[in-house]
């Protein structure tokens, strides 16, 4: 649901974002995205007048979508497991975070060139230094209401972890040769 309360956004295994409006029950637009994969989460970034979406998917991308110039605006491939859960922070609307069955959890600044680099330094959390190789983050959430400095991250364990996003320091990753998995440098 965008900020307004105007607009609803979905994806699915179609690869097409769906706008609409949920109190008059029509479609204002469907956005071909351009993934390659099931579209698992949709997000408006807020303070944008509701025209700027991000996307993630099974293809391993995240893609910025621009409404009022009907584009892609960005498409980062940082990831190489399935992108889960995206989340953004009220009055942040230049930045979010993913959440991959990587095991990775990523944050992305929009204003960034780093962002863009084959490998930037965007990677907050890795739980493949807590869970092995086998973690994949699976859920995402960032406290809105009064304290939006909180990430939760779930995983294929038991476990919620709570982090601080101040307190966390940005790495990059490096994939090895021989496998998919990544470790931080």
């Amino acid at each position: 649901m965008s900020k307004s309360l105007k607009l609803l956004a979905s994806g699915s295994d179609d690869l097409n974002i769906i706008l609409r409006d949920p109190f008059r029950h029509r479609t204002k637009a469907t956005i071909n995205t351009g993934h390659q994969g099931n579209i698992f989460s949709v997000k408006f970034l807020p303070n944008t007048n509701d025209s700027i979406l991000v996307s993630g998917a099974a293809d391993c991308k995240i893609r910025v979508y621009d409404t009022g110039a009907a584009e892609n605006t960005h498409v980062f491939s940082c990831h190489v497991g399935r992108v889960k859960r995206l989340a953004v922070a009220p009055n942040v609307p230049f930045m979010f975070w993913s959440a991959a069955e990587d095991g990775t959890i990523m944050q992305f600044d929009l204003r960034s060139s780093d962002s863009s680099k084959a490998n930037p330094k965007n990677v907050i959390v890795n739980l493949n230094a807590h869970l092995g190789h086998s973690a994949e983050a699976k859920c995402l959430s960032i406290n809105n209401s009064l304290r939006p400095e909180y990430l939760a991250v779930g995983a294929n364990d038991p476990y919620i972890r709570m982090y601080d996003r101040r307190m966390l320091v940005f790495r990059s990753l490096k994939v090895p040769q021989e496998t998919t998995n990544r470790s931080p440098e």
